[in-house]
């Protein structure tokens, strides 16, 4: 076999299929593949090694060009990585195993931009089916696997093969959020009855939210509501926050213990501002590049441990210290201006309210960028692509844009 058969190969399997579904398959096994090794080594074997093999590394300096928010994500990855010089790892190896997490989301975020860039409509397709995988998986949690679990906060803190609150919540909060946007559901000659069935989605995830007792989740959806009713100026968003409103006050009625605690359940504000003062004294004692990826970030307050700050700006600050705060800030920037920009083109509201809803959750209950497969590669990282890929489209020749079948 010569070199040219060989680069024939290669350019045969680069423009293949296989890529765009497995990149949608590997998404979806954050839910159903109940080992994260499992998960983990799918993405590795058979989604980024062979996409590193046949990918045209020639048209790298290219897409760093044509991409100012490609830049500064890698920037920002390298910059944290780099901070492992100068941190202790709590275990042995796990500072080789977080080098392998930050090459992995590096990776993440090549190949889903590559995708995005070469497949238009790409992007709708995958949070389309996203949302579903998310909505039927999710049923099957509520009403099967954990049907042994006191319901209603035990049994809705945990869908497919994530078992924390906040996580579970943010998914249901993200498919919500999506299917209310992404309007008409039916065809009706009254513009109620159009957008009708998104305002009992999002009105159910927001429930559903609430009763985990996520209120970064709860608080995040409400924001976001409002940012599309100031933005919009659409009735239903409106309308989305009356029935939110009316529902979560009937709840109440049925879920009395569950919604009292939501409010009483560390104080209003979860002992945020107090973690969030201590995190600022160790910012302070390491401001420029910060204390390491690998720092002890257990912080007493209100009487109990808490692991991480809860903001993944000032965690990234404790980590990576200003330099790498700087560059995630001006990441969420670069994300949110192109979602203004797309929505004042195509009167398209989607990616900027769903890149404001992961940003906000992670504002409040953030902690580190760098992990293994993980949601924050859906409601975080996921946002971050669309934009590169959107910067992509726009430096790039049409014919190229489209390039795979």
């Amino acid at each position: 076999m010569n070199l040219d058969t060989i680069n024939r190969l290669r350019t045969r399997i680069y423009h293949s299929a296989w890529f765009p579904l497995l990149f949608l398959l590997f998404i979806a096994e954050f839910f159903f593949i109940p080992e994260d090794k499992w998960h983990s080594n799918l993405f590795r074997v058979g989604l980024l090694l062979p996409f590193l093999l046949v990918f045209p590394w020639r048209q790298l300096a290219a897409r760093l060009a044509g991409s100012l928010t490609l830049v500064i994500a890698y920037l920002l990855l390298a910059a944290l990585m780099l901070s492992l010089a100068w941190s202790e790892p709590a275990e042995a190896g796990l500072t080789d195993k977080m080098l392998l997490h930050g090459l992995y989301i590096a990776g993440f975020i090549l190949i889903g931009s590559d995708i995005l860039t070469s497949h238009p409509g790409y992007d709708a397709r995958l949070f389309y089916w996203l949302g579903w995988l998310i909505i039927i998986t999710g049923l099957l949690s509520i009403w099967w696997v954990f049907q042994d679990h006191s319901f209603p906060r035990v049994r809705l803190s945990a869908i497919g093969q994530l078992r924390h609150p906040g996580f579970a919540a943010s998914l249901y909060g993200f498919v919500g959020l999506y299917h209310f946007m992404a309007v008409p559901y039916v065809q009706a000659k009254r513009a109620w009855r159009r957008w009708l069935p998104g305002v009992l989605a999002v009105t159910m995830a927001a429930l559903v939210v609430v009763l985990t007792q996520s209120r970064a989740i709860f608080l995040a959806t409400l924001l976001v509501l409002v940012l599309g009713a100031l933005i919009t100026r659409e009735r239903r968003y409106l309308v989305a926050l009356g029935l939110v409103t009316i529902t979560i006050i009937i709840a109440g009625y049925w879920w009395q213990d569950d919604l009292t605690n939501i409010v009483n359940r560390g104080g209003w504000d979860s002992d945020r501002l107090e973690i969030w003062q201590q995190v600022l004294v160790l910012i302070q004692q390491a401001p420029v590049f910060g204390h390491g990826l690998m720092v002890d970030t257990s912080i007493t307050a209100g009487g109990k441990s808490i692991g991480h700050p809860h903001n993944i700006l000032l965690s990234t600050a404790l980590y990576g210290g200003l330099v790498s705060a700087s560059l995630l800030l001006l990441l969420m920037v670069l994300v949110l201006r192109q979602g203004w920009r797309y929505w004042r083109a195509e009167q398209d509201i989607k990616p900027l309210l769903l890149s404001a809803f992961g940003i906000i959750y992670m504002m409040t209950d953030g902690y580190r960028l760098i992990s293994n497969p993980f949601p924050n590669w859906v409601y975080f990282w996921l946002p971050v692509i669309w934009t590169i890929s959107r910067e992509l489209r726009s430096t790039t020749h049409p014919a190229e844009v489209n390039n795979r079948p």
